[in-house]
């Protein structure tokens, strides 16, 4: 929900700040647009350091990812850097990040058995890309969906993580998310 309310709340300003250097006609005023055309010059040649930029920065906070614990559960999971976790009616959940989806551990003794079990619950979703991963203690179930606001990237991680039965799941925003939940789900330990 946290998720799709801040999409929802950068997409209106996104919206609302989006032509507000034209005139009544819809035009750019003249001084603008001089500006604008001038400075394209030297944002085309900025663009490229941005991109490295960015690619350096999630190099970087993949290499400061650490362990977090997570006292509800009682584990202890490998998170990208700057990740919070709070109590949520008794479970877990992870902040999200760019490379990790707000995730919610919580005992699963209740959850989908298997594999195949979760691949049915599933089905109201109309799932595709469906893979499910079979864990030494458990599995892994993926798929993406068709939403309102897009893809859905759904992770299902069911452990028996030192007999407890542990649930680890979130519904991301994009591919790199969901990857990241699957990761740390996979990371849950004592």
């Amino acid at each position: 929900m946290r998720n799709t309310t801040a999409l929802l709340l950068t997409s209106v300003l996104a919206l609302s700040t989006f032509g507000c250097d034209k005139d009544s006609e819809g035009k750019k005023s003249d001084d603008k647009a001089d500006k604008g055309d001038d400075k394209k010059a030297g944002d085309d040649a900025k663009a490229g350091d941005d991109a490295e930029a960015g690619d350096e920065a999630k190099a970087d906070d993949a290499a400061a990812a650490g362990e977090i614990a997570l006292p509800k559960i009682g584990l202890k999971g490998d998170a990208p850097a700057g990740v919070t976790v709070s109590e949520m009616m008794g479970s877990d959940m992870t902040s999200a990040t760019a490379n990790l989806g707000a995730t919610t551990v919580e005992k699963g003794d209740d959850k989908p058995k298997t594999g195949e079990e979760a691949q049915k619950e599933a089905d109201m979703y109309s799932p595709e890309n469906a893979k499910v991963e079979e864990l030494d203690d458990g599995y892994a179930f993926t798929f993406t969906n068709e939403g309102g606001m897009g893809t859905n990237y759904w992770v299902q991680v069911r452990r028996d993580i030192d007999g407890t039965v542990i649930w680890c799941t979130t519904t991301a925003n994009t591919q790199e998310q969901s990857d990241g939940t699957l990761a740390f789900c996979k990371s849950l330990r004592k």
